[in-house]
């Protein structure tokens, strides 16, 4: 929707006078290349005032901007902003010239060159502060920006220029003018691309009242966000389906690892109970979950080692190096054994079968962390047993 707006705006042309009212025709009817001529041909028409050489450019670098001329454009608006520099000092100079550089940074933004569009409008923004600019076009300036901000996806700073814009329209329109709605379908707009969608949604339906009170039901602004409330809303259901789908996943995948309630099923009869994560559509979360759970394992092995050593090595100041190692082994082999007790025989022989008769190394094993992994692991080979889109994962 922001895209359909600032082309709208970045290519209109103002009716001025008989000079320019038969291009201004041929633009508004979409025939941008008749439009070009006539304007050309008034460009090199002798005798022109400095402001009608000014609006001429301005009218090419509108039509070059319909045509995708992009260099084109900006070459007239900087030879329209050339020439408006030139005249006395005035309050329609001032405007004129903030209208120039919106143009300069619109037609970027037409190229999708966001960077220097941003530029432009900061650039506009700044020199409106300290000049006479009416409070419409300073609130035009925020907005764009605001849209701009959207586009490189820095979304505080786009909320910011939305409600200085919104405060500057609270002072100069009332409050059902449909150029509210406009600028809560932009919010909306910004908040979809966050993937934000109940708030999207929120601002999409604050939008389309807005223009209820103020358009007719069957006005295109209307009927185009009914559209978009309905995407929004089918957004909305996938991600509360992916949200569920995702914790009931995580919720199976940690009740199998629980090292304090030790699954009483094999791996296999597990998979065959919650055939669920074998389903394609879960496919992706589940390898994002597994990989995380992992990843998370190993931070708690790493903490593990990290604050237990450092806590029971210092126990007893009186005691010397040999007895302190003792004392450490001695707590992590009752700590290893506590974790077999409640582990199934069938995890357990696999478990002694890698552990058993290796000596206790002088550091901290973290077990649970150790027992979860192979957990995963066993999950993991049922899962590719299973279905081998799994393998590589295992």
């Amino acid at each position: 929707m922001s895209d359909e707006d600032v082309t709208a705006t970045t290519t209109s042309v103002e009716k001025y006078n008989d000079l320019f009212s038969q291009g201004d025709l041929w633009f508004w009817k979409c025939e941008y290349k008749k439009a070009k001529e006539y304007f050309q041909t008034i460009l090199n028409q002798p005798s022109l005032s400095l402001l009608d050489l000014a609006r001429c450019y301005s009218s090419l670098g509108a039509v070059n901007a319909k045509l995708q001329n992009y260099e084109e454009a900006l070459n007239n608006y900087h030879e329209q902003l050339d020439i408006l520099l030139k005249l006395d000092m005035s309050e329609q100079k001032e405007n004129n010239i903030a209208k120039c550089n919106m143009s300069i940074g619109k037609t970027y933004w037409l190229k999708e060159d966001y960077v220097r569009a941003i530029e432009y409008y900061k650039k506009t923004l700044l020199e409106s502060s300290i000049s006479i600019v009416s409070h419409d076009l300073i609130s035009n300036i925020h907005k764009g920006l605001a849209n701009l901000y959207t586009k490189t996806r820095e979304f505080d700073l786009a909320r910011m220029h939305f409600e200085n814009a919104l405060q500057r329209d609270c002072h100069q329109l009332g409050k059902d003018h449909p150029k509210f709605g406009q600028t809560y379908a932009n919010m909306g707009a910004m908040y979809y691309a966050k993937q934000d969608y109940q708030e999207a949604m929120n601002y999409f339906k604050q939008a389309r009242e807005t223009w209820l009170k103020s358009l007719p039901s069957s006005h295109v602004y209307i009927e185009s966000m009914e559209k978009t409330i309905c995407t929004v809303q089918s957004k909305l259901v996938l991600s509360f389906s992916m949200t569920m789908s995702s914790n009931h996943i995580q919720e199976l995948i940690d009740n199998f690892i629980d090292p304090e309630a030790p699954s009483e099923i094999s791996s296999d009869q597990y998979i065959q109970k919650h055939n669920e994560l074998l389903q394609s559509g879960h496919q992706d979360e589940f390898k994002r979950i597994v990989h995380s759970t992992l990843q998370q394992c190993i931070k708690d092995s790493q903490t593990e080692q990290n604050t237990y050593l450092l806590a029971r090595m210092n126990i007893d100041d009186t005691l010397n190096e040999d007895k302190q190692k003792e004392h450490v082994l001695s707590e992590l082999k009752d700590k290893e054994e506590n974790i077999l007790c409640k582990t199934p025989i069938n995890v357990r022989h696999h478990y002694l079968k890698d552990f058993e008769h290796q000596p206790i190394i002088e550091s901290v094993t973290d077990v649970s962390s150790i027992y979860k992994c192979q957990q995963l692991l066993q999950l993991l080979y049922s899962c590719q047993y299973y279905n081998e889109d799994y393998g590589d994962l295992y």
